[in-house]
């Protein structure tokens, strides 16, 4: 059970969750990466072991990375937050295959297709298993393996 203190203490971190969303909004990155920075520190003193509440504040601070094309960096986050989100949820979980496609969205940019389209699969069996067809999540991973798959193959052809 959770005292008063640490009760506290996790709404901190989820307020400096949502003031970091939005100066995200804002466009004010650097202030933006602090208050997610501060959140995931408060959490890891609050969780000892893993909490999706850490693979959160993770990938806060990777999407913000990637928007700033700090892409190895960000790549990095996201990593870490697929490894929380993996033990918090063992049986999978939609989370983890958003966490999946920021890794593979790291990918794209870092011009590495097999394996952008690596982890836009996985994402996309986890989406299948918990997502309709018709979500739109699912719907856009489906649409970006058929264009990645489609560049395969007028690659493979032109050669």
């Amino acid at each position: 059970m959770m005292n008063n203190k640490s009760a506290r203490t996790k709404d901190s971190a989820h307020v400096l969750n949502n003031i970091g969303l939005i100066l995200y909004r804002q466009g004010k990155f650097d202030e933006t990466i602090d208050c997610h920075q501060r959140a995931l520190k408060i959490r890891e003193k609050l969780y000892p072991f893993v909490h999706a509440d850490m693979a959160k504040s993770l990938g806060n601070i990777g999407n913000i990375l990637s928007d700033q094309r700090k892409y190895n960096e960000a790549l990095d986050n996201h990593q870490h937050a697929l490894k929380i989100e993996e033990k918090f949820h063992p049986f999978g979980h939609v989370d983890i295959a958003h966490s999946l496609k920021n890794i593979d969205i790291c990918y794209q940019h870092l011009n590495d297709r097999y394996m952008t389209l690596d982890y836009y699969r996985h994402a996309l069996s986890i989406y299948e298993k918990f997502l309709p067809h018709e979500h739109p999540c699912r719907q856009k991973t489906e649409h970006n393996i058929c264009r990645l798959t489609e560049e395969f193959c007028s690659r493979s052809m032109s050669q």
